[in-house]
């Protein structure tokens, strides 16, 4: 009776002090979700306005998020160095654009049109993308979400056109994406964060480029299944950002325990709910049905992102991640 009352107690002493994790874990969940909600947002609204922006977005996006994070581990500080290094590869990339569309010969011309929109509005801007990145390493919620409700707002008017303004599409997210960027900067410098300097890294750099060199090449496999495959894809992919950064807030605040009933949890409510998240994400049929079929592995693959993260670092969730993502397209 005694033991068991014992036990009893500090099984509740346990869930308390998870339940306080869990509370004080809530404003590093927003400030990534801050982060990664804009590009998810995007990618709602772009699969809505049509197939062939969503798909598009399959190889824009990955190509310009690729480059963005392989240079950030060249931003050391100064911004100078940092706007330098960001306008040398702008302009390689620039002239290199047709050159990178290229390696999609399965893409139809209208979804490779549609990237090049987006590309060609997005890699002009990419100093400013990494000024945002380098002036500060922790970014306040506030700041966050003024250039996310910019974000939002400006995706909502462009893509759709509303209040008379033109329907652009992929190139009114592009638009939106930098107006946030360019707002991020301007209050960041008026609070008077500066840059954190920081060494040069080749093993960082080594470890990106591989990581984003593999999911590109993953990019350019599923770009060969045609237009729905790839929208699939970037649907799935959007989903997946919003459960990866779930799984790594959980799992570095959470006790083990908790973190990986919460992570069953999501992937039980994913399992039984593939038909509604895919109806977030694009109204084509097609599409919708095409997610669903590959809906059963993106469920199970979040405890195993958790299981990843606890177990070592957040080296092996990328793996875990990347992995889904490479069988959900050899799948499609």
């Amino acid at each position: 009776m005694q033991l068991g009352y014992f036990f009893g107690k500090g099984v509740l002493r346990r869930d308390r002090d998870s339940f306080r994790l869990l509370i004080a874990a809530l404003p590093l969940i927003a400030q990534l979700l801050v982060n990664a909600i804009p590009f998810v947002y995007d990618l709602f609204l772009l699969g809505h306005f049509s197939t062939t922006a969503l798909a598009s977005m399959q190889i824009s996006a990955t190509i310009f998020f690729s480059l963005f994070s392989v240079l950030t581990v060249f931003s050391t500080g100064s911004l100078l160095r940092t706007i330098l290094i960001g306008s040398f590869a702008a302009g390689l990339s620039f002239m290199g654009i047709d050159a990178l569309l290229s390696l999609f010969p399965m893409a139809t011309p209208s979804v490779k049109e549609a990237a090049k929109e987006y590309l060609t509005c997005v890699i002009p801007a990419l100093p400013i993308y990494l000024v945002a990145a380098t002036l500060a390493q922790r970014c306040s919620i506030s700041i966050g979400c003024k250039s996310m409700c910019l974000h939002i707002a400006c995706s909502t008017l462009l893509i759709f056109g509303f209040f008379g303004l033109p329907s652009m599409g992929v190139r009114g997210a592009a638009i939106a994406s930098i107006a946030g960027a360019i707002l991020q900067v301007v209050l960041l410098r008026k609070n008077g964060l500066a840059c954190k300097g920081k060494e040069l890294s080749v093993s960082s750099f080594i470890e990106r480029a591989l990581y984003y060199g593999s999911f590109l090449l993953l990019t350019v496999m599923v770009g060969n299944l045609g237009d729905v495959a790839m929208a699939t894809q970037q649907a799935l992919i959007a989903l997946g950002i919003l459960c990866f950064v779930c799984t790594n807030a959980l799992c570095q605040t959470c006790s083990q325990g908790m973190a990986m009933c919460l992570m069953s949890a999501l992937a039980a409510i994913l399992w039984f709910g593939a038909t509604g998240c895919m109806r977030l994400c694009s109204s084509d049929p097609e599409v919708i049905a095409l997610g669903v079929s590959c809906f059963s592995l993106f469920a199970i693959i979040q405890p195993l992102s958790a299981c990843a993260v606890l177990l070592s670092d957040t080296r092996n969730a990328k793996v875990a991640f990347l992995s889904g993502c490479f069988v959900r397209g050899a799948m499609a």
